[in-house]
């Protein structure tokens, strides 16, 4: 009997060994893992983080769900975190943190995921998944190819929409296209780029555009779309003759009377909005550039070779959610002919915040060109009074039919040589002003408001002016139709923009969608001729 008692005895301590034991494991798996400044490594401890990640995190919790202990963390280093809840797992951790980098807490807590850090601002962190775990698995034969996203275009919509879906004739011309082709003026980029619309090539000494055709509409006296910079309206639309091709996004046209219903009855002949940069540099610091070009150009009407020079600097800096940029070009051309020199200057800088549901842009742009105002060798036989011909044999190279007297003079150049000759003589008509300035300005801002899905809120506010001095259409064979403000020696105009809209969307756009658009616009243009002047170019100019 004393030996069964024994093993009764034996067994029952057996159990009760493997019990606790048991429990002992039980208890040890069920305990969360702990991360304590000395489960980091000393590499992770010492390694430079950038805000916000650098900020020291204190805690001591022993037992916290993953989702709790990544907010304690964040409102501990003053961070805003960003995630979705649904890729965290249901795990439970203990913090014993002292001085701890929140660039170290966070990634250790996220130890086992798909999840990592990412840096949106000074204050914002984004958790993004990574690519997981792959198998390699051999590729396809044939690889599907790449989708085209559609172009988003603001000209012809109340708030943007799809260039596919516009009900618009609509053309875009974007910044690579510029660069690529050197394009520095409205003429390059228009000319060839969009049906039914081209301008005349401007000389160097040219202060204004000149549209040739609109539509179809080749008449001479054709007038002029209106023209936006970032949906501010232009006071004259013939006074923006260059541009840096770095500082712009993109160029939309409206060709035709489409325009009209939204930009009203002054857009008849098409719409041109020039949309600026507003984009960050890729790397988020700052991003120069530079862009020179120097050389000499002859020609049979200078005396000597022509300097020519055209130089640009700008830097770009941020990120897609803030943003600046500035740029400045300068240029110059020398005496192609006696008295036709010119030089410009432009400069610009535009800005960008985007909040978690509001958007807000700036711009700021200024041109000044200088250049003399002499008429064109070609035309010096011009009469004043009478309109020239078009047929060179009847008219003796566009000068006064020959039998006709100008002046008690004969205005009759028989030759190419002899309208050299004159030129090189030094001549000089004194009806005609020597010199002729043109300054420019645009300044204004966009602010865009999302308060849910279905709303979207939008207020334009800027101005847009010019200060015209010396303006002369002497020499100039077609005229062009000029507002009454450009019409005088010297004038001056400014014209303000606001517009707000509100754009409220129904339904989705997979099957069927409705849009209702609530907007309001003023405008309010002043203009001041200082003194009149009779341009005498053998036509109307009204």
């Amino acid at each position: 009997m004393s030996e069964g008692r024994r093993k009764i005895a034996c067994l029952r301590a057996g159990t009760g060994l493997a019990v606790l034991m048991m429990v002992a494991s039980t208890t040890a798996s069920a305990m969360p893992a702990c991360l304590s400044r000395s489960s980091i490594t000393a590499e992770g401890l010492l390694r430079p983080y950038g805000a916000p990640l650098d900020r020291a995190v204190t805690i001591d919790e022993s037992d916290l769900p993953l989702r709790v202990a990544l907010e304690r963390v964040a409102l501990m280093s003053r961070v805003r975190l960003s995630y979705s809840a649904d890729l965290l797992p249901d795990k439970r951790v203990c913090l014993n943190l002292d001085r701890v980098p929140a660039g170290v807490a966070i990634p250790e807590l996220l130890r086992g995921t798909f999840l990592r850090p990412l840096v949106i601002d000074a204050d914002t962190v984004v958790l993004t998944p990574s690519r997981g775990p792959t198998v390699s698995e051999p590729l396809p034969e044939k690889l599907n190819t790449v989708s085209e996203l559609d172009r988003i275009v603001v000209t012809g919509t109340a708030d943007g929409g799809k260039q596919r879906g516009s009900a618009y004739a609509l053309d875009v011309i974007d910044r690579a296209a510029l660069v690529n082709n050197d394009v520095t003026s409205l003429s390059a980029a228009l000319d060839g780029a969009v049906p039914g619309m081209w301008m005349w090539s401007p000389s160097p000494s040219s202060t204004i555009s000149r549209f040739g055709s609109v539509r179809g509409a080749s008449s001479f006296g054709v007038t002029s779309p209106k023209i936006y910079v970032d949906g501010i309206e232009m006071a004259n639309p013939l006074v923006l003759t260059q541009f840096d091709p770095e500082r712009i996004d993109r160029i939309e046209v409206i060709r035709g009377p489409q325009g009209a219903a939204l930009y009203g009855s002054g857009a008849i002949s098409g719409v041109v909005n020039i949309i600026t940069r507003h984009d960050g540099a890729r790397t988020g610091g700052p991003l120069g550039y530079v862009r020179t070009r120097a050389g000499f150009s002859a020609s049979d009407y200078a005396s000597g070779g022509t300097f020519v020079q055209d130089h640009s600097v700008g830097v770009r800096a941020g990120t897609g959610r803030r943003s600046f940029g500035l740029g400045v070009s300068v240029g110059s051309v020398g005496d192609y002919i006696p008295g036709g020199a010119a030089r410009s200057v432009m400069a610009d800088g535009d800005v960008k915040h985007v909040g978690s549901r509001t958007v807000f842009t700036g711009m700021a742009r200024y041109s000044l060109k200088n250049a003399g105002a002499l008429a064109s060798p070609l035309l010096l036989g011009v009469s004043t009074g009478v309109p020239p011909s078009y047929n060179t044999a009847n008219n003796n190279a566009f000068g006064t039919p020959a039998g006709s007297q100008s002046n008690g003079q004969s205005s009759e150049y028989k030759s190419n040589d002899a309208r050299m000759e004159r030129l090189r003589a030094g001549y000089v008509d004194s009806t005609v002003n020597q010199s002729q300035s043109v300054q420019q300005y645009t300044i204004g801002t966009t602010g865009t408001f999302i308060p849910d899905a279905r709303w979207t809120h939008t207020l334009v506010a800027g101005i847009d002016g010019y200060r015209m001095n010396g303006m002369t259409m002497e020499g100039i064979p077609i005229p062009v139709r000029l507002d009454l403000a450009s019409r005088s020696v010297r004038s001056e105009s400014d014209r303000t923009t606001l517009a707000a809209r509100s754009i409220a969307r129904f339904g989705s756009e997979d099957n069927v969608s409705t849009t209702l658009t609530f907007g309001a616009e003023h405008a309010a243009t002043r203009y001041q001729p200082e003194s009149q002047d009779t341009f005498s170019a053998g036509g109307d100019l009204s």
